[in-house]
């Protein structure tokens, strides 16, 4: 049996770990080859391999712990786990299952099956946007549906109104983004605007976006599944969601709106509280930084506010 494997230690000791787990799956086990290393600057982010079988096929992808969180890959399987639970079988089949997970020297990892990214070419991208924006957006509205829930006065407090007075007291926004979260804090405090939990997934872009298939074919139209679940709440945020994963697959300002007043509905507020709720969700997210860097933060807080404000006719300076 070939070995693959082009690590060095310490990752040998994974390979060990894996080689006992995987022995029995598909084709057995190959090796580890690296994928992509962590992000810089960001330890919670974990080095990704490839897992190969006996024939050096690519057969999974490994997450693998660094140090600094050596929790990382574990605490992101779990909340997967979670969520998949809430969504049910249908729902739920766009998150993968760990064909194996464990620990090595403190470290957690998890391997899921492998998928295939989004294209990188811009003619075969739109396409696939054609084919994944509807089925993607389609998606998210019933995730909205089946997970909203009531939060209790304490709640409301620790999710909603405490986020966004950070965000309307954080000098390093935009005037807009705070003056509009004191809109939210006033619409919340006179029972104006009564907010819901919903599922959320938090990073909910195109590279965390996956294909069944690497045929041509199934490029275009094949089933998707979604990744990195490590951000995830059970009761989290609406509006964040719809208005990242807009922005990744390219939705024009009127789709958006569209996909606003559907939402709205669903929540029972006003397409106006939407704004309340993704400043919310942008305050909550800034008191759970942890190992995500403050300045990439505060591009996503000025971004999303920008494609949400633009549909409202909000001026954005």
């Amino acid at each position: 049996m070939e070995n693959f494997s082009i690590l060095e230690p310490p990752f040998k000791h994974l390979e060990d770990s894996l080689r006992t787990q995987l022995q029995k799956y598909g084709g057995g086990f190959g090796g580890l080859t690296l994928l992509r290393p962590p992000t810089p600057g960001v330890s919670d982010n974990p080095f990704k391999f490839c897992v190969h079988d006996s024939f050096g096929r690519v057969v999974g992808i490994a997450a693998y712990s660094q140090r600094e969180a050596p929790r990382a890959a574990a605490i992101a399987a779990e909340k997967a786990k979670v969520a998949k639970s809430s969504l049910g079988v249908v729902l739920g089949s766009v998150i993968l299952d760990p064909i194996a997970l464990g620990e090595v020297e403190g470290l957690s990892y998890v391997v899921l099956p492998r998928k295939y990214p989004l294209s990188n070419s811009p003619l075969l991208w739109r396409l696939q946007r054609r084919s994944l924006r509807p089925r993607l957006l389609s998606w998210l509205r019933s995730v909205t549906r089946e997970t909203i829930s009531t939060p209790s006065e304490a709640e409301v407090c620790r999710d909603f109104l405490d986020p966004l007075k950070d965000v309307a007291d954080d000098g390093s926004f935009e005037g807009s983004v705070r003056s509009e979260a004191r809109l939210a804090v006033d619409r919340l405090l006179k029972g104006k605007w009564a907010p819901k939990h919903v599922l959320s997934h938090n990073d909910l872009w195109k590279d965390n976006i996956l294909l069944d298939s690497g045929a041509p074919w199934v490029k275009l139209a094949g089933k998707f599944a979604i990744i990195d679940w490590g951000g995830s709440h059970i009761k989290g945020h609406a509006i964040y969601d719809l208005i990242r994963l807009s922005s990744s697959v390219c939705l024009s300002r009127r789709g958006l709106t569209h996909e606003l007043q559907e939402h709205s509905l669903i929540l029972g507020c006003s397409v106006s509280d939407t704004k309340c709720y993704l400043l919310a969700s942008l305050g909550f997210l800034g008191r759970h930084l942890e190992c995500f860097p403050r300045e990439r933060y505060c591009a996503i807080v000025h971004s999303c506010a920008k494609t949400l404000f633009s549909c409202h006719g909000v001026s954005y300076d």
